[in-house]
């Protein structure tokens, strides 16, 4: 239970709380965007853009010579990139890959570049 301090205290650690709570939503919403808009340059690549979350989950429309688990396996060894397979969320047809898209711009950038060269060599 909550002592009866911190609930009087709630409403002006909420109000407190807005201005932040805006730039964060500002954030996420730029990072979702750039994530997709760099996402969907690449054509051996389906998705939804997100509604909410914090994640893309990709198909991947190429074949591939090794399973999904190979792939971000291989993906993490060749270029440093950590995405988790489909079947992590219950997405076992099919390759698909989840992506966090709150990594730092820079990150972001760099790491959906070096998913798109990892594709593009197999």
């Amino acid at each position: 239970s909550c002592h009866i301090p911190i609930q009087e205290a709630l409403p002006a650690l909420f109000r407190e709380g807005e201005p932040f709570l805006a730039e964060y939503r500002r954030e996420v919403r730029r990072r979702r965007d750039l994530a997709v808009e760099l996402l969907q340059a690449e054509p051996a690549l389906r998705f939804h853009p997100p509604q909410g979350g914090f994640y893309l989950t990709l198909s991947v429309e190429k074949p591939l010579p090794f399973d999904e688990e190979g792939f971000v396996i291989r993906l993490m060894e060749e270029e440093g990139v950590f995405l988790h397979p489909g079947y992590f969320y219950d997405d076992e047809s099919g390759t698909h890959l989840v992506l966090s898209f709150l990594s730092e711009e820079p990150d972001l950038r760099s790491g959906i570049a070096a998913l798109r060269r990892f594709i593009h060599r197999y």
